[in-house]
């Protein structure tokens, strides 16, 4: 059966069934709308998870995908959203088990949501803490290597950061979504130009102007509309 008011899922006896991984894709084209819609698809969903809350509000679920929404709504959030988003990822990582095998995902996401807000509002050794904390139950989990990148070029730690930045482009060259059993939703599966533009600005701040010019043409290359590096470039 199906459990839910929004985001929907499937329930079942994971004793007496067995679940295999289909060779099957599925499109799911609720997300390509257009602005209206889609902020209307946001705000309706926002008004479901908010009713599933008033009945059990530390369900992890319900708590990680109004998290995540909160998190959408912006580019950069301000601090009265983070705050939205530290509680209800807060009550994610207080209600679930990061060794059990249907809640590990959820556990691991409230993680990088926490990480996402703290750095936001420019917490960074909490936003590091909570990348590290999803990183020692999830090695190869993208997205908090990426934040951390971020974090450290904001820090000025600019070894590390690309340390941080070249993790994930090695780890991502890796990745196979095909043989991925977490149901994580990566947010940087494609966020190799970020690394890139990481890279460079190290090497750039570092004045290893020739190592910050390679890494700039190569954000070119694969993002050629990314202005800032053609900035840097020029």
């Amino acid at each position: 059966c199906y459990d839910g008011i929004v985001h929907n899922q499937l329930k079942f006896d994971e004793k007496s069934n067995v679940v295999f991984c289909g060779g099957v894709r599925i499109k799911h084209y609720g997300y390509a709308l257009s602005k209206e819609k889609m902020k209307k698809k946001v705000e309706r969903s926002r008004e479901l998870l908010l009713k599933q809350l008033e009945d059990d509000p530390n369900d992890p679920f319900a708590n990680m995908n109004l998290a995540q929404l909160f998190r959408g709504e912006s580019a950069r959030p301000t601090a009265e959203i983070c705050d939205k988003i530290i509680l209800h990822a807060q009550r994610v990582v207080d209600n679930t088990d990061p060794l059990s095998a249907d809640r590990r995902h959820l556990h691991l996401m409230a993680l990088h949501q926490l990480a996402s807000a703290y750095f936001f509002i420019g917490d960074f050794a909490t936003a590091r803490e909570m990348c590290l904390k999803a990183l020692e139950y999830k090695p190869d989990y993208l997205d908090p290597m990426i934040t951390l990148g971020y974090i450290c070029t904001q820090t000025g730690e600019w070894a590390e950061a690309r340390q941080w930045y070249q993790k994930y482009l090695d780890e991502r060259e890796k990745f196979d979504d095909a043989n991925e059993t977490q149901a994580i939703i990566l947010l940087n599966y494609k966020s190799q130009h970020n690394a890139y533009y990481g890279i460079a600005q190290s090497y750039e701040q570092e004045k290893n102007i020739q190592e910050a010019a390679r890494w700039y043409e190569r954000v070119q290359d694969v993002h050629a509309c990314y202005l800032d590096s053609a900035l840097r470039l020029s």
